[in-house]
């Protein structure tokens, strides 16, 4: 009889889940450009091979007169229903002589940030929004490891936003960029 019980809770328990499906991150951008998009039986897009954990750490490099350092981690999103692992990134951008041209290390929020989880040809893509979006800071930031240097180095660059600009909202054109739109090379700290 207690077999039976058992057995019956077990039933109930395994006809009440949902439907769930854990897929490895690398394989979303197989379901990104469908026409279905995502199914909504997959539930999360796991870093199953660890293929973001390479990236995590502190990173730095110099290009055009300013030191760059970006502190990189790794986190869970979700956004409706749909949970995925994804990097993030803060920075601190100062000229050589140490003035502060840029610090999102403390921000807390989206402002500033940059985030993503797309993978393609070896290349993270990550969006990039500056403290001046609305007039042209964003982007993309494309990194990705220089190979046979044991994931020591990195090369980072943003591809900027193409944005149309309200002349109410930026009269002074388009805001500078902060990022380097070059390739930089960064080392790992």
């Amino acid at each position: 009889m207690k077999k039976l019980l058992i057995l019956g809770f077990i039933m109930i328990f395994h006809l009440s889940c949902k439907a769930q499906s854990i897929m490895p991150i690398e394989t979303m951008t197989n379901y990104i450009y469908k026409e279905n998009g995502i199914p909504k039986t997959i539930t999360y897009f796991k870093d199953i091979n660890h293929l973001l954990d390479k990236y995590v750490g502190t990173w730095k490099g110099t290009y055009n007169n300013r030191n760059f350092e970006f502190s990189i981690t790794k986190y869970t999103s979700i956004y409706e229903g749909l949970s995925q692992d994804e990097l993030l990134i803060r920075y601190i951008i100062t000229t050589t002589n140490g003035t502060i041209i840029e610090d999102t290390r403390s921000e807390t929020n989206d402002n500033c940030s940059i985030e993503g989880n797309f993978i393609k040809n070896a290349y993270y893509a990550l969006t990039y929004s500056g403290r001046d979006t609305q007039c042209g800071q964003s982007g993309n930031v494309f990194i990705t490891m220089v190979k046979n240097t044991g994931n020591t180095q990195m090369k980072l660059f943003l591809e900027q936003d193409q944005v149309l600009l309200h002349e109410e909202i930026c009269p002074n054109g388009r805001s500078p960029q902060v990022l380097p739109m070059d390739q930089i090379l960064l080392t790992k700290q």
